[in-house]
């Protein structure tokens, strides 16, 4: 596996999230960054959600270096960015790609090489058409989907929904065809073949580890979930170990249907936070295959194929169908894959690898066409380290020039001129930049370390909130971190009766069952949360049954020491009232050396016998006085016509 040592680094003012070439000239490209920002509130005004703001940059890529063109500052985050597909116009305007916002708006633009007078411009610049308003704006979009023959667009949400809707100049409306417990990271259009015909699908991922699927109808109109449906919806929890952060669907050629069966369903590659690249085979009807794994050593959360052909072996004439595929690994950098098929058997092979963002993450990633720009001069982009990895982004270095005072000075100056100059933006009043002492604080609060319990979900004080990044998760630790932080949780308020309360035996046992109860129960929800966490709560409860076992097998041994009735120079001559009267009997037969009930061997010095000791009311239930009757005794019972009495055997 090979290093990219070869180059150049782009520094922007806010945290790049999303990269896109233009497809009309591949030596521009769109950047969109985000940021956030938290106003200053006293105590008496009310809590406001998040607000985030981020910029459109125009950079050109030419003659291996990188120039920043135009820079469009904007009152949301970007997320996504996508362009229309070709031939489709928005108002007349062609080379028109929206973004995905942080305040549930779709954002169109459009690049021109002329203004309005037919006058050209030296470079291409970026121009604003129209936001939609399609979602409330405390919910983030965090990917969009053109469909490839239509006029319509799939979009994921921050609340877990999967929407579609036709993509046209005045539409407002969406349809929600598929919904996650988490936050939804990526979705995509599906074209598959079965029962003689083809169909169009929508498969989408999120936070909840879980992959779904289901059949569209789409028309020039509209488009809803398919009433007929060739593959019945469906969901898969068992594949992926974290979240699904992105799915890719690749096309199918006559040699991958013949050697592996996909003419029936599709082929597709997902990502996920559990570090792995997979490749699955999703049949019309029945389980998903794994056809082919790799760990990637990092999340991984974008994945972009870049170039598919076939090689034929001039000795065996075998055909080998080649993938190259470049993988955003988050912390890990990128790497570029071949993922292989020969003879049906799928393998991915890692050729390079990029590990020069340390204290960061990669998250967007893309290649020029080949036949212009070679495969290692690649543009990547990468964030600022969030909170999902816990570590001081403190850490965090730009990698150092020659010049690099002197443009940092350079850098300096150009922030202190744009936060006293007013900004203005389209449509909108002008304000100034002015970076508070509130937004400093929330900042610093926002790279402090912390950890999120994920299963707390109904709980309004850990409700799911809006976030410019994947949350602290308690997954992302290591093993055995998650496995003490777990232990801890089971500790919390496991109510039980105190030692005044146990005085005997079947009290110990009736608290003891509470508790283990009550512990199970917790370890149930613990493992219900994903199957990381359900693999080391194997562990974990293993541990904490141990520990709740010999805690009362440690109390009992106390208790026995302090009852009277336990002690071996005890009066053992029984003394009962019965009636006003008193009878007393001297018991002369020995107990035998085993136990009648429990078959359980006896010490001859405990003067009870096991059954007793275990569970005294079973035993006084099911006992009877035999033999070994006192005259007095006898007279009484005959007397009053009462049953018998339990008398204890002495030694």
């Amino acid at each position: 596996m090979e290093d990219i040592e070869d180059f150049k680094v782009l520094t922007l003012d806010l945290r790049p999230d999303v990269v896109k070439f233009w497809p009309k000239n591949d030596q521009y490209a769109i950047v969109g960054t985000y940021t956030l920002v938290e106003d200053e509130t006293s105590e008496s005004d009310e809590p406001t959600g998040q607000v985030r703001v981020g910029s459109l940059n125009l950079v050109q890529v030419a003659d291996g270096d990188m120039e920043i063109i135009q820079t469009l500052q904007t009152q949301f985050g970007v997320y996504d960015l996508q362009f229309v597909p070709e031939g489709s116009l928005i108002d007349g305007k062609s080379d028109v790609f929206a973004i995905s916002t942080s305040t549930g708006a779709i954002a169109l633009y459009y690049i021109s090489s002329n203004d309005d007078g037919g006058n050209t411009f030296d470079h291409p610049k970026i121009i604003h058409i129209r936001t939609i308003q399609l979602f409330p704006t405390d919910v983030l979009i965090t990917f969009l989907a053109f469909h490839p023959e239509g006029r319509h667009v799939a979009m994921t949400l921050s609340d877990g929904q999967v929407c579609v809707a036709a993509f046209e100049p005045n539409a407002s409306s969406t349809v929600a065809v598929l919904q996650h417990d988490f936050q939804a990271w990526m979705c995509s259009f599906v074209k598959h073949s079965g029962g003689g015909s083809e169909q169009w699908g929508l498969i989408s991922g999120g936070d909840d580890a879980i992959l779904r699927y289901i059949d569209l109808d789409i028309d020039q109109e509209s488009i809803s979930a398919s009433q007929t449906p060739q593959i019945m919806p469906w969901m898969d929890r068992k594949i992926h170990q974290a979240g699904v952060t992105a799915v890719l669907p690749i096309s199918q050629t006559p040699h991958t249907e013949a050697s592996t069966s996909t003419s029936n369903g599709f082929l597709l590659l997902t990502g996920s936070y559990d570090d792995h690249l997979r490749l699955l085979h999703c049949p019309t009807m029945g389980r998903r295959v794994v056809l082919a794994e790799e760990n990637m050593g990092g999340g991984v959360f974008r994945i972009k194929l870049v170039s598919m052909s076939t090689r034929v072996d001039p000795v065996s004439g075998e055909t080998e169908l080649v993938y190259l595929l470049i993988v955003s690994c988050m912390q890990a950098g990128a790497r570029i894959v071949k993922l292989c098929e020969k003879d049906g058997d799928w393998h991915f092979d890692v050729e390079a690898k990029f590990e020069k963002n340390e204290g960061t993450l990669l998250y967007a990633n893309l290649s020029a066409p080949l036949t212009s720009v070679p495969l290692t001069s690649v543009p990547l982009t990468s964030v600022p380290l969030q909170p999902r990895i816990i570590m001081d982004p403190s850490t965090h270095e730009t990698p150092r020039g020659k010049n690099y005072k002197k443009n940092q000075r350079q850098r300096e100056a150009k922030k202190r001129k744009a936060l006293k100059a007013p900004l203005k933006i389209d449509n909108q009043p002008p304000y100034y930049r002015v970076l508070r002492a509130g937004p400093r604080k929330a900042i610093k609060k926002e790279a402090a370390k912390k950890y999120i319990h994920p299963w707390i979900r109904n709980n309004p004080a850990f409700r799911l909130q809006d976030r410019d990044a994947p949350t602290a998760s308690l997954l992302g630790l290591p093993k055995e971190v998650r496995q003490k932080i777990l232990g801890m949780c089971l500790e919390e308020d496991i109510p039980c009766p105190g030692r005044d309360f146990i005085r005997h035996s079947m009290y110990v046992e009736g608290g003891r069952s509470t508790r283990m109860g009550q512990l199970c129960g917790k370890i149930g929800v613990l493992c219900g949360v994903s199957p990381v966490l359900r693999c080391d709560m194997e562990f974990v409860a293993k541990v904490k049954k141990e520990e709740l076992l010999a805690e009362y097998e440690k109390r009992e041994k106390e208790e026995m020491k302090d009852r009277g009735v336990a002690r071996w120079d005890q009066n053992l001559p029984l003394d009962s009232k019965r009636k006003g009267k008193v009878v007393k009997a001297k018991v002369s037969k020995k107990r035998p050396q085993r136990c009648w009930n429990t078959d359980v061997n006896v010490v001859v010095e405990d003067p009870l016998c096991p059954m007793e000791r275990k569970n005294p009311g079973a035993w006084y239930q099911n006992t009877k006085v035999y033999r070994a009757r006192s005259r007095a005794f006898r007279e009484d019972q005959e007397g009053n016509g009462q049953g018998g009495q339990k008398i204890r055997f002495s030694d």
